[in-house]
């Protein structure tokens, strides 16, 4: 009976011990609130910064030749233009007639103002320049052939274009003005540089 009175007791002492154990490793705040440990905290993803977009390339300007007329001859000059519509790009500037410097060096053009560029396609190596009616208009037989071989000069610059076709408000014809500059079939420089050289 001693003995189990003894272990009784031993047990009741262990427990208490514990619970004094338990408070301590709770961490009483001494106001009999249990102060708990605050949850561990959990890993956040890093802030991802917004996709940004790459700035936009502005396309390296490329030169160009485009065809005046200096006395009774076409010349050359070159402009700067913006790819991928190069011919096009030749075309409009072309079409903008002779700078300031330019008429003072003597170069005119025999492209009649108001001509505007309707449309350009290349297939083939045809190019097929469809120019609106003021093209055909005016001017004697010199300046009919100019103003083609203007155009002609122009265009067969570049390597994907051997000839030129040409439409007036969106039709095909045969020849230019009242002159009948004959047009069709398509022309290459060889066709005019005849009747009209270039200068050297």
């Amino acid at each position: 009976m001693r003995l189990r009175r003894t272990s009784t007791t031993a047990l009741i002492a262990t427990v208490a011990l514990l619970a004094a154990s338990v408070l301590t490793a709770c961490g009483d705040d001494g106001d009999g609130t249990a102060v708990t440990a605050a949850p561990p905290a959990t890993a956040t993803e890093p802030a991802t910064s917004p996709a940004t977009t790459a700035p936009a390339t502005v396309s390296e300007q490329v030169e160009a030749e485009v065809w005046f007329v200096r006395g009774e001859r076409v010349a050359a000059v070159t402009r700067a233009v913006t790819p991928p519509a190069v011919a096009r790009a030749a075309m409009t500037e072309l079409l903008r007639g002779p700078g300031a410097d330019e008429a003072a060096a003597g170069l005119s053009t025999s492209i009649p103002a108001g001509t505007a560029l309707l449309g350009l396609r290349i297939t083939g190596g045809v190019a097929e320049v469809d120019l609106s009616g003021d093209f055909a208009s005016g001017g004697g037989s010199l300046s009919m052939l100019t103003r083609v071989a203007q155009v002609v000069y122009t265009l067969t610059g570049f390597p994907t274009v051997g000839s030129v076709r040409f439409l007036i408000d969106g039709e095909r014809v045969e020849s230019i003005g009242g002159e009948g500059v004959i047009v069709d079939p398509p022309l290459t420089r060889a066709d005019v540089e005849g009747p009209v050289p270039a200068a050297p």
